[in-house]
């Protein structure tokens, strides 16, 4: 999914064979749920509801598989973006609208979101 455009609400692969607007592509729960889901996993469709599935690890416990969550600036009791944690201190996520899939490090994506509620959670060893 690397360098594959974010689309809100989407689920599957780009395909640039697609006629029209992008109907292609994942935002980033449809990008943490395939992953997921390619593993034999099946968590809930967006990042407030896979937050609140999810079991609270702290950040120097992250494995590669968690999950970062970023809440809403006015809301923080609310997830409103999600990214895969992959090692290393990196995540991949589809950032949003106009941008694409990308992998970086987690120490930098916060710089991003400074002033964000950051929640970290895992579905490792969890009901």
């Amino acid at each position: 999914f690397l360098g594959d455009p974010y689309y809100w609400g989407g689920r599957c692969a780009y395909n640039p064979q697609t006629v029209g607007p992008p109907h292609t592509g994942v935002d980033c729960s449809g990008l943490v749920g395939l992953a997921y889901q390619a593993n034999g996993i099946l968590i809930p469709r967006d990042a407030q509801e896979q937050w609140m599935k999810a079991a609270e690890v702290p950040r120097d416990q992250l494995l590669p598989g968690d999950l970062v969550f970023l809440c809403d600036p006015i809301d923080p009791n609310r997830a409103s973006h999600v990214m895969l944690y992959v090692g290393d201190d990196l995540i991949v996520e589809g950032p949003g609208t106009g941008s694409v899939v990308r992998q970086m490090g987690l120490t930098e994506r916060l710089k991003e979101a400074e002033g964000r509620r950051v929640v970290y959670g895992t579905y490792f060893g969890s009901e």
